[in-house]
């Protein structure tokens, strides 16, 4: 039998875990809204531009439909475009993504792509793009955002690979997402990305033999 005080223990400390979990938030949502402030009154350059990095931050942690979420997506919406960075078009993409707003986020990587190609992260933004495309149904955008990146055997190749499995499907077409699959297993064996290719394959498996 479990003891009393044992209970009140482990009571306790999940009563300090709530308390430290709720007075981060309450941190998180401070910080924000003082970088909001210094946004909005763009008097300080420097004081903006950090600023301006810490939303985009803090946007691609806090869950998408989260009040303070949105604050912070209208704030970096109404900063001028020469302000934009990479980081920043990157965040509001992301975010486009996860909100189901799929032309919005096309828009903001298209952009994002034209203005810094040469981004080391540029195979990274291409493939949302690619996402993008394929949740708003243009499949065929999607695909030639894909195929030039699908030939390298880097790591981002995978997730490149990655995708256009899932353009597969959405295109009614699971054998070839099955032969995505396999190739990413292949090709980056113990990584995340291939655990989550053979999650995704055997799904198809399962439904093919349910049919």
């Amino acid at each position: 039998m479990i003891s009393a005080g044992f209970k009140a223990a482990v009571l306790g400390i999940l009563l300090t875990a709530v308390a430290a979990e709720t007075a981060t938030g309450a941190d998180l949502n401070a910080r924000v809204r003082e970088c909001v402030e210094i946004v909005r009154s763009g008097e300080n350059p420097v004081d903006t531009r950090d600023c301006l990095e810490r939303l985009a931050g803090y946007l691609k942690l806090i869950e998408p439909d989260d009040i303070t979420a949105r604050e912070i997506r209208e704030c970096l919406e109404g900063v001028p475009e020469e302000r934009w960075t990479p980081f920043l078009q990157a965040a509001l993409g992301s975010h486009y993504l996860k909100t189901g707003n799929p032309d919005k986020a096309s828009e903001m990587y298209l952009d994002l792509i034209l203005s810094f190609p040469s981004d080391p992260k540029i195979m990274r933004y291409r493939i949302a793009l690619a996402e993008a495309f394929r949740m708003s149904g243009n499949y065929i955008q999607a695909a030639a955002q894909l195929e030039p990146l699908l030939e390298s055997r880097s790591t981002e190749s995978a997730w490149a690979i990655l995708e256009m499995a899932r353009l597969n499907q959405s295109r009614g077409l699971p054998d070839k997402a099955l032969e995505n699959y396999r190739k990413i297993e292949l090709q980056a064996a113990g990584t995340k990305v291939a655990e989550i290719a053979r999650r995704e394959s055997r799904e198809i498996r399962l439904n093919q033999w349910a049919m």
